[in-house]
């Protein structure tokens, strides 16, 4: 009798085990469902794409305002460089379950843009040149962290691809000349030719 107990017993926990629905894949992991994303990865998402806007708003921006034409050319490079990244991202994250990509910039952002565009002619490249180093340098930080220990795979790779081109950025933000007298179409940063010897 205990035999028979017992063997109902197991069989019954068999049963249960075997009900029991798969886990669901973790992002990056291939399964029948969509991958989902954990809060680290969301965070990434979420300041790469406010990042990507703010450059390119302040980017637009800077074409217009500045006189300055290492600022003009940079701006224009931001604008391409950060319309690029964000097309990648929206197409990486659109099979990830639960993700949520910004549609706006946040506060802080917003704040910064105002600030730039309230800044007056004289003060404007500096402003500009400020906020690319400051922006450029959390971005490399933010790459640098999710490109070592992010869990979806796809924008794991994303990041560590992505990341020596804002590392250039940075250096060449660091580099900008704000002296207001190099203007755009001014001939400015070109070598002076000697005059010709007779």
């Amino acid at each position: 009798m205990k035999t028979l107990v017992l063997a109902f017993t197991l069989t019954l926990a068999a049963s249960a085990a075997w009900s029991q629905p798969m886990p669901a894949p973790r992002a990056g992991q291939s399964g029948n469902q969509a991958a989902t994303v954990s809060p680290a990865t969301q965070d990434f998402v979420s300041k790469v794409a406010v990042s990507d806007m703010f450059e390119i708003e302040s980017s637009k921006m800077a074409q217009q305002k500045t006189r300055n034409s290492s600022i003009a050319d940079f701006a224009k490079m931001m604008v391409s460089d950060h319309g690029k990244t964000s097309r990648q991202l929206m197409s990486l994250t659109g099979g990830l379950k639960g993700v949520e990509v910004p549609k706006a910039m946040d506060a802080e952002h917003k704040q910064k843009l105002d600030q730039l565009k309230k800044a007056a002619a004289n003060q404007f490249d500096a402003q500009y040149k400020a906020a690319q180093i400051e922006g450029h340098e959390k971005a490399v930080a933010l790459f640098e962290s999710y490109s070592q220990s992010g869990d979806a795979a796809e924008i794991k790779k994303f990041a560590q691809d992505t990341l020596p081109k804002l590392r250039e950025h940075l250096q060449h933000a660091q580099q900008l000349q704000t002296d207001p007298a190099s203007t755009v179409g001014s001939g400015a940063g070109r070598p002076k030719q000697e005059p010709q010897r007779r």
